[in-house]
């Protein structure tokens, strides 16, 4: 059987859990504008270091197997939520009297079911978020071949691929017009580091100075970001740095997952608390479905807004209003499971066999 380290489980209920409750909350219903907001983007970096941390648990499986699986995994629940959202666009056409400007049913239908698509829409929020789905397919087919190498490199050379990483995402902030799927690539170097710096985990967890290695070169990576702000070149707001990623961004991310490491106490135990446990083990267990769902209560809280004086008298305050929005939308989005989390725990037919 494969090893399973807790604590794994409990950051990725919390992670989503901030994506969703103070990252989604702050930029997609926009209670502040100030760009200070977006020095607290650094959720996906996590994200892709728990994908990589998760890979060191893993049972040794055959590649086709790993494939397979991940694939599975992801396109089964994307492909389901890509039908009900079409299904809430014809819907909304239906009532617009009126299709999307530029498309036909047959194009917007292929785009939907194409990951890589531009998910045309015209309902609020459903397509906002997609653009992670691609991306997440391109490092998963590059993950065996970088854990390979982690695992055979010893000493300073396996932190050599890491490096490389970097400067591949540095190299294309300024020869984008060279590649031809910038973005991409972009992405791909970007978020592979993170997997890559997830194979640390066990290292992390085992050696007492490995943490103080790591706030080291965080406190190097804000360094690094203060000097790169002066040269002018990137600008202050890290939205803009974040898509397509950028190095600063990279440092940015590294800096505060430096300062992450040592809150441990902290995140266990806000887990030991009853209520807040059953949340985060929801938000940990069908992570994936509250990712691709989420949009459904933020549609769900807006149009409440919209409907309901009660809720439209807290707009006059800002910070009380983003408290409601957090609640509103956390307690809406631990429901989504109940109803779309099946399509996650599909089991895949031959995958003990591969």
């Amino acid at each position: 059987m494969a090893e399973r380290d807790r604590g794994l489980d409990i950051y990725r209920g919390l992670i989503m859990l901030y994506i969703v409750g103070v990252i989604h909350v702050l930029f997609w219903y926009n209670p502040f504008e100030t760009t200070l907001k977006s020095f607290l983007l650094f959720e996906m970096a996590i994200i892709f270091f728990i994908t990589g941390a998760s890979q060191t648990y893993s049972r040794p499986k055959s590649l086709l197997s790993f494939y397979y699986t991940r694939y599975g995994r992801i396109l089964i629940p994307y492909f389901v939520y890509s039908i009900v959202c079409l299904l809430l666009i014809f819907v909304m056409a239906e009532r617009q009297g009126t299709f999307l400007e530029g498309y036909t049913q047959l194009e917007v239908i292929r785009h939907w079911l194409d990951p890589f698509g531009g998910h045309p829409s015209n309902v609020a929020y459903i397509a906002w978020h997609i653009w992670f789905v691609p991306v997440y397919l391109i490092v998963v087919l590059f993950t065996p071949l970088a854990y390979s190498i982690f695992q055979r490199a010893k000493g300073f050379v396996r932190v050599l691929p890491a490096v490389f990483l970097a400067g591949v995402v540095y190299w294309s902030d300024f020869h984008y017009t060279l590649i031809g799927v910038y973005e991409y690539v972009k992405f791909l170097a970007f978020y592979l580091f993170w997997v890559y710096i997830g194979f640390y985990y066990r290292i992390i967890v085992e050696k007492a100075y490995a943490k103080w290695v790591i706030l080291a070169l965080a406190l190097l990576s804000f360094a690094a970001m203060y000097f790169l702000f002066q040269t002018g070149i990137y600008p202050y707001d890290m939205q803009y740095n974040k898509f397509p990623p950028k190095l600063i961004f990279l440092f940015f991310c590294f800096g505060m997952f430096g300062l992450l490491i040592f809150g441990t106490p902290i995140y266990k135990g806000l887990y030991r608390i009853p209520g807040i446990k059953q949340v985060i083990d929801q938000y940990s267990n069908y992570s994936l479905t509250v990712y691709l769902y989420h949009p459904f209560a933020f549609f769900a809280v807006s149009m409440l807004f919209r409907k309901v004086p009660l809720l439209q008298m807290l707009t006059a305050n800002k910070i009380v209003l983003t408290a409601v929005y957090f609640v509103m939308t956390v307690v809406l989005v631990y429901l989504l499971p109940f109803i779309f989390g099946r399509f996650e725990r599909v089991k895949l037919p031959y995958a003990s066999k591969l």
